[in-house]
């Protein structure tokens, strides 16, 4: 296609037009992001290169010629790239804090007890989910996933696991508010499992005796 045709058709939504900038750009991008961010997996890449194009096609931003349109899609792909990197920094601070927290205390049966109890009160609300908010977090626990394993499982990206999940904490802290305010060590403990559930991997000993 000719330069002017692929940006009336990118104008218009034509099917065509993606398929020639997916053919031209497509693997600039990706050798770009994958020789930067040296620890992003193989899916990862893919899966912001995906989302990347995909918002070429969604947001139909004006481009005036190909030039611009490499542009945005390197300006897009390093942003979401960023994006994950800072996500992935704040998991493994967060999954450090927590090691720390577990590792250090003596748990009472009394502990264990609130403990339990906390973990099971989230696990409660997970009917009132939504229907892929739900199906994520109960493979998470249940099954034990990985988010690898549960894309595969679900058929869906592993930037659509992290979505649901997010989008089921943010619906579980709504339900929840202040619960428990008689028993301020379990509220804590249903505290941290939130936070937990955010991150990757939940720890074995975080849902004892539960299932």
């Amino acid at each position: 296609m000719e330069e002017k045709e692929v940006i009336k058709g990118l104008r218009d939504h034509n099917p065509a037009a993606l398929r020639e900038i997916l053919k031209l750009y497509k693997d600039q991008v990706l050798l770009t992001i994958a020789g930067r961010y040296h620890n992003f997996t193989k899916a990862e890449i893919e899966d912001i290169i995906t989302d990347t194009f995909k918002d070429v096609w969604l947001t139909k931003p004006e481009f005036k010629s190909l030039i611009n349109v490499r542009r945005y899609l390197y300006r897009t792909a390093l942003n979401k790239s960023n994006t994950l990197v800072r996500h992935q920094q704040f998991l493994a601070r967060r999954d450090k804090e927590l090691a720390y927290m577990y590792d250090n205390q003596q748990e009472t049966l009394d502990v264990k007890r609130r403990r339990e109890y906390a973990i099971n009160y989230v696990i409660s609300h997970f009917p009132k989910l939504p229907a892929r908010s739900r199906q994520v977090l109960n493979l998470m626990i249940e099954e034990k996933l990985s988010d690898e394993e549960i894309a595969d499982r679900l058929k869906i990206s592993i930037n659509s696991v992290h979505q649901a999940r997010k989008r089921g904490i943010q619906k579980l802290k709504e339900m929840l508010g202040n619960s428990m305010p008689d028993d301020p060590n379990a509220l804590t403990y249903l505290l941290i499992f939130l936070i937990q559930l955010n991150s990757t991997g939940l720890k074995s000993d975080m849902y004892p005796l539960l299932f």
